[in-house]
C-alpha cells in the first residue's frame, strides 16, 4: 500500500506524514511531499515534472509516521488516538528553489514485492505580493495588504489595522484563558479540544468578530467562514495583523470584506447583530437548572436521580440523557424491539416494543412523568452514521439509503473521484456524515427522529460532535469545498434539529458543543474546560476545575443568509450547569445574559504559510 493525500486529514494543528506541506507551496520556501506505505514497501521515488521540463526521479527518505495530531495533542480521546498507530511507515521528500507561478506535477512509485504507483498530483507555486484595495474595510491601514497568489488563484490575504495603546481586545467567541486578547495571537477554526481549552487555546466555538474597547470604541467582523489568524499587537506593537484563507481568481478586484462598527459597546454590538441576525427570545424553562450524567443510562436510574433531586429540593428544569440509544442508529432506544426498515425510512413509536426487563421499559411513561414534574427531557445526538464495527440491522439499512439517496458529505478519493466522507476525527472514526447544510439531506436525517418529538414528547437534543468535518477536500451538496463549508456544518446541524422541534410546535432549543463563525441561534452550548483525561463519564466531579460550571450559550432560530453574512451571531446565557464530566452533583443556575459568544481558536498569524504553535 502507498498513499499520498495532498490536503492531509485536515487536522488544523498537525501535519500528516502522507500530505503535502504547505498545501499551497510558497516561492522561496521548501515544500514537503510525503507518503504513507505498508511495511513491505522498501523504497519510494517521486516522479516530478516542472512545467514542460523533463521528469526528475527523486528518492524519498524514511520518516516517522504522524497522523491527525497523533504524536502530541490534547484532544478528545487521546488514548484512542494513540491506538491509531499501525505498522505502516512514512516517506518524505523536500523540494527547494520554488519559483512563483511554477506548475509542478508529481506521482510516487513504491518498490517492494510488487511495484505500486499513485495517480498524478499537481500544485502551483504561490508568492506574496502587494495588493492594495483587495480588502474592503474602513480601518485597514494603507500599504499593509498583500495576497498569496499562485498566478491563477489567490489563496490567502494579509492586512493590518491600528490598535492604540489604550485599546483592549475582547470577543472572538468562546475563550477560556483571557478576556483581553491584546498581546496574543489566535485563529478561528472549529476544533474538538475536549479538555484544557484554555491552556491549548483551541475552541469548539470560533468567531472572527472582535470588540475593541477603550479609546473611541469600535469592533470588526471578518466576513468569512474560512480560517482566519489574528495577531493583536503580539509581534507588531500598535497593529492588529489579520491573515485569512481565501479562494478567488488572481484578477479579483477584492477578496475579503471586513465590517467595521464604530461607537460605544452597545452601538458596536447592535451594528454587528443588525448585520448577522438577532437571537429570538428563549422560553423561560431554558434558564432553570439542567442535570445530566452518562451513568444515567436506564429509565430506573433517571427516575431515581430525579426523585433524589426532588427529595433534596433541587429544582431541575431539564434533564439530558446521553446514553439512551442503541449506540448504533442513535435514533432507537437501547433494548427496543422492532423490524428493520430496509429502505432506511423513518420509524414511529408504534413500530417498537419495549421489554419490561429492558433498559427503557416505558420511555413514553417516563417522559410523561417528567413533564408532570415540570422537567423537560433532552436526548444526546451525533451527526454520524456509525460504520465500525461493520454495521448491521437498521444502521446498515440507513447507511445504504444515505449513499443511495445522496445525502452525505463527500471527499476526494485516491483516484480523484468523489466518495462518501469517512470521519477523520477520533470519535466514531470512519463514520459517514450527513450533509446537514442541505435542506433535503437535513430533512432525511431529522425525519428519523421525528417520533422522538411527536410521539414521545422529547423537548430538545444535545447536538454533540459537530466538529468532525475535516479537510479542504470535502465537498458539500451545494458545491462548497471543506475550507469554506466545514465551519458552517455545526451551525446547520443545530438548525436542523431546531427546525424539527419547531415543526412539532416546540421551542427550537438544542444544547451543542461545536460552533463556528456563523450564527447558531438554536443552540445552548454545553462545553466547559476539563482537566481530567478520558471520557466525560469516567471519574468523580472535580471542583478544582477552573470552570466547574459550564457556560451555556443559548440561541433560537437560524435562517439562511448570503455567503457574505454567514449567519454569524449568537446570544448566550451563562447557565450554571454541572459539566458532563461531573457525575455526582448539580449546581443551581444564574440567569446572567451575555451576548454575543463565539470563539476563535489558538495560535497565531502565519507569516510563512505554516501554523504557529503555542
Amino acid at each position: 500500500m502507498i498513499r499520498h493525500r495532498p490536503f492531509g486529514s485536515g487536522h488544523p494543528y498537525s501535519v500528516d506524514t502522507e500530505q503535502r506541506w504547505p498545501i499551497d507551496p510558497v516561492a522561496g520556501e521548501p515544500v514537503l511531499l510525503g507518503v504513507r506505505a505498508s511495511p513491505d514497501v522498501t523504497g519510494v521515488t517521486c516522479e516530478l515534472v516542472r512545467g514542460g521540463d523533463e521528469p526528475l526521479s527523486l528518492k524519498l527518505e524514511p520518516a516517522t509516521r504522524q497522523s491527525r495530531g497523533q504524536t502530541v495533542d490534547g484532544g478528545h480521546l487521546a488514548s484512542a488516538q494513540a491506538r491509531l498507530a499501525r505498522a505502516s511507515g512514512g516517506w518524505r521528500l523536500s523540494i527547494d528553489s520554488l519559483a512563483p507561478g511554477d506548475h509542478y506535477r508529481y506521482r510516487f512509485t513504491a518498490s517492494g514485492p510488487r511495484e505500486q504507483k499513485t495517480r498524478w498530483f499537481d500544485f502551483r507555486v504561490a508568492a506574496w505580493r502587494a495588493a492594495e484595495g483587495l480588502v474592503v474595510g474602513s480601518r485597514v491601514i494603507p500599504g499593509t495588504t498583500s495576497v498569496l497568489d499562485d498566478g491563477e488563484r489567490v489563496r490567502r490575504v494579509r492586512f493590518a489595522m491600528p490598535l492604540s495603546a489604550s485599546e483592549h481586545v475582547t470577543g472572538l467567541g468562546e475563550r477560556f484563558d483571557a478576556l483581553d486578547h491584546r498581546g496574543t495571537s489566535l485563529d478561528s477554526v472549529v476544533f474538538e479540544q475536549y479538555k484544557s481549552q484554555g491552556a491549548e487555546r483551541k475552541t469548539y466555538l470560533p468567531m472572527p468578530f472582535a470588540h475593541i474597547v477603550g479609546g473611541t470604541g469600535w469592533g470588526f467582523h471578518v466576513r468569512t467562514s474560512r480560517r482566519v489568524w489574528f495577531d493583536f499587537a503580539a509581534q507588531d506593537e500598535g497593529r492588529i495583523w489579520v491573515e485569512a484563507e481565501v479562494d478567488a481568481p488572481s484578477a479579483s478586484a477584492s477578496v475579503l470584506d471586513v465590517a467595521v462598527y464604530e461607537g460605544s459597546p452597545r452601538e458596536v454590538l447592535d451594528g454587528f447583530l443588525a448585520e448577522v441576525g438577532r437571537p429570538k427570545e428563549l422560553p423561560e424553562w431554558v434558564f432553570r437548572l439542567w442535570a445530566s450524567a452518562n451513568e444515567w443510562n436506564t429509565q430506573a436510574e433517571v427516575m431515581k436521580q430525579m426523585d433524589l433531586h426532588r427529595e433534596h429540593d433541587i429544582p431541575v428544569g431539564s434533564v439530558v440523557i446521553e446514553a439512551w440509544s442503541d449506540e448504533s442508529t442513535f435514533t432507537i432506544w437501547r433494548d427496543a424491539q422492532y423490524s428493520v426498515a430496509e429502505d432506511g425510512g423513518p420509524l414511529r413509536l408504534t413500530d417498537f416494543s419495549f421489554p419490561a426487563d429492558g433498559a427503557w421499559p416505558d420511555p413514553k411513561g417516563m417522559i410523561d412523568e417528567l413533564h408532570s414534574r415540570d422537567v423537560k427531557l433532552h436526548l444526546w445526538q451525533i451527526p454520524l452514521i456509525k460504520m465500525r464495527p461493520a454495521p448491521h440491522g437498521q444502521v446498515r439499512a440507513d447507511a445504504a439509503a444515505a449513499v443511495r439517496e445522496n445525502v452525505l458529505v463527500r471527499e476526494l478519493a485516491p483516484d480523484g473521484s468523489l466518495r462518501p466522507y469517512r470521519n477523520r476525527g477520533w470519535w466514531f472514526p470512519l463514520s459517514l456524515m450527513p450533509d446537514l447544510t442541505d435542506a433535503r439531506a437535513a430533512a432525511w436525517w431529522t425525519e428519523k427522529r421525528r417520533y422522538l418529538v411527536e410521539d414521545l414528547g422529547v423537548d430538545g437534543f444535545k447536538t454533540d460532535g459537530g466538529e468532525h468535518a475535516w479537510g479542504r477536500d470535502l465537498r458539500y451538496l451545494d458545491g462548497k469545498h471543506g475550507d469554506e463549508g466545514n465551519a458552517l456544518f455545526p451551525v446547520h446541524y443545530a438548525k436542523a434539529y431546531g427546525d424539527l422541534l419547531e415543526s412539532a410546535g416546540k421551542a427550537p432549543v438544542t444544547s451543542a458543543a461545536p460552533g463556528s463563525p456563523a450564527v447558531r441561534r438554536t443552540a445552548p452550548s454545553g462545553r466547559g474546560t476539563r482537566t481530567r483525561p478520558g471520557r466525560p463519564s469516567a471519574g468523580p466531579c472535580s471542583r478544582d476545575s477552573p470552570r466547574h460550571p459550564v457556560a451555556s450559550s443559548i440561541g433560537v432560530g437560524t435562517s439562511a443568509a448570503s455567503p457574505a453574512r454567514f449567519l454569524t451571531a449568537n446570544s448566550t446565557c451563562a447557565l450554571r450547569l454541572p459539566p458532563p464530566s461531573c457525575r455526582s452533583c448539580s449546581t443551581t443556575p444564574s440567569s446572567t445574559i451575555t451576548a454575543p459568544r463565539r470563539a476563535t481558536a489558538r495560535p497565531g498569524i502565519s507569516r510563512n504559510g505554516t501554523p504557529m504553535t503555542a
